[in-house]
């Protein structure tokens, strides 16, 4: 949620988020920058940063359209993850119509989320 805070201002944060927790299965193996399922052959993108993910899929728009406009579901992933620059944790897009996706992704749970007040303190001024 740190990332969502860094690229918002404060006064676009939405009061209605939601934390989901998803489980992915699958037997996995690396292979170059992918996790493959060996049985399904769904996969999914790991990248050490942003901008390999970019040059991975030569989208010059930087908006993933290389990799998800254009293709069938049997060639994209579904799952992109790239680090955040924030926090040592992965950040995550999933990509339903992609190969696998349902085979693999099951919602777990859903809660409600609330910032903690003190990331917004009252006498801090709003971003311009």
């Amino acid at each position: 949620m740190l990332e969502r805070l860094v690229h918002t201002s404060k006064e676009l944060i939405p009061s209605n988020l939601s934390m989901m927790t998803i489980y992915v299965r699958g037997d996995w193996i690396k292979i170059g920058n992918a996790l493959v399922d060996r049985a399904s052959g769904g996969w999914m993108a790991f990248y050490r940063t942003l901008g390999e993910a970019k040059a991975s899929f030569q989208d010059p728009a930087g908006d993933f359209g290389g990799l998800l406009g254009g293709t069938s579901g049997a060639e994209k992933p579904f799952a992109i993850a790239v680090p955040s620059v924030v926090v040592p944790r992965w950040n995550v897009v999933l990509y339903p119509a992609g190969l696998g996706f349902w085979r693999h992704v099951s919602l777990e749970s859903i809660d409600t989320y609330e910032f903690d007040p003190r990331l917004f303190p009252e006498d801090t001024p709003l971003e311009v």
